[in-house]
């Protein structure tokens, strides 16, 4: 179980982005950790452009692995990345002038079921953030 949300920062955050948050959630000794991510960009192209960029800079992690495609917003990407034991997997999805991206990383599998349960909170977050901002319900593929 996760239980603290020990940092905010705009460390995820590509190009101009005119808002953005990105919080941490770890458990209680730090050895789980999910990130969130939510940037909006001036413009939908603003947003793709930095969605490319973002995409480029994923796949040139250390160890990148593309999955399948997590069918979130206008455009979606996922994989998984492993840098000495810590395997992670991130995902990143775009729709119109908004970017979300989020992983799991530590001491939490990357399983199938896991991996779904990030792509279902993205899916919540973007979805929750089209809706604050008056903008409908994104599209989900």
């Amino acid at each position: 179980m996760l239980s603290k949300r020990p940092a905010t920062a705009r460390t995820t955050t590509v190009g101009n982005a005119r808002a953005s948050i990105s919080v941490v959630f770890t458990d209680a000794d730090g050895t789980k950790k999910i990130t969130l991510s939510v940037d909006e960009y001036p413009s939908a192209a603003d947003a793709a452009a930095a969605f490319r960029t973002a995409v480029q800079g994923s796949k040139a992690a250390p160890g990148f692995k593309l999955t399948a495609s997590p069918g979130l917003g206008e455009e979606s990407f996922a994989g998984t990345s492993q840098v000495s034991a810590e395997r992670h997997y991130g995902l990143g999805a775009r729709e119109g002038r908004l970017i979300v991206s989020a992983t799991h990383a530590g001491d939490i599998s990357v399983t199938p079921q896991n991996s779904r349960s990030v792509i279902s909170l993205a899916g919540t977050v973007l979805t929750d953030t089209k809706r604050v901002l008056g903008s409908g319900a994104p599209t989900r593929r």
